[in-house]
């Protein structure tokens, strides 16, 4: 993860710089209260099935799922993360829309791999770009590609191509 970083800001740091200079809020923050007893707050987060609800990422679970952890339970937990698919893509832009006001940006990046060459990125069929276009489709005048981001270096010389969206709405 270092080395992706350090990789990251080597290769565009002013691209960079202006991105973090927008956000307005570090993070997404969620902040709950809970009003009872931890026991079954613990059986619901442990109870596996529920992952892929609360967690873009998580697109499958197995071993047992039914009921809280218990000792000895084998439990598998199959996530995308920097996968490039459009599914994998899909839910976390579906996941977010859901949090972001009028001013925040979401990068989605990676759309670069349908200018790769080899079946590996044959193989994912634009997946990242392919599921951009359809959430902007989808969400209407809500999101907006900054240009000015995407085209700093360049007509979509990022790894980020049309993948600067801003909340408009």
């Amino acid at each position: 993860m270092i080395n992706w970083l350090t990789g990251l800001f080597i290769i565009n740091p002013v691209q960079i710089f202006f991105i973090l200079c927008e956000i307005k809020r570090p993070a997404i923050t969620n902040t709950i209260q809970i009003h009872g007893a931890l026991a079954p707050v613990f059986d619901l987060i442990t109870t596996t099935r529920f992952w892929p609800q609360w967690h873009p990422a998580t697109i499958g679970v197995g071993g047992v799922t039914e009921r809280p952890f218990q000792q000895g339970d084998i439990v598998r937990e199959r996530a995308q993360i920097g996968a490039h698919t459009y599914e994998g893509t899909c839910n976390v832009l579906g996941y977010f829309d859901d949090f972001l006001q009028a001013g925040d940006m979401l990068v989605v990046e990676d759309g670069v791999v349908a200018d790769l060459e080899g079946d590996l990125y044959r193989n994912l069929q634009d997946g990242p770009n392919r599921a951009v276009a359809e959430f902007l489709g989808r969400t209407g005048d809500r999101y907006g590609i900054d240009q000015a981001l995407c085209d700093f270096y360049g007509h979509n010389v990022t790894y980020a191509p049309n993948g600067w969206l801003r909340r408009m709405v």
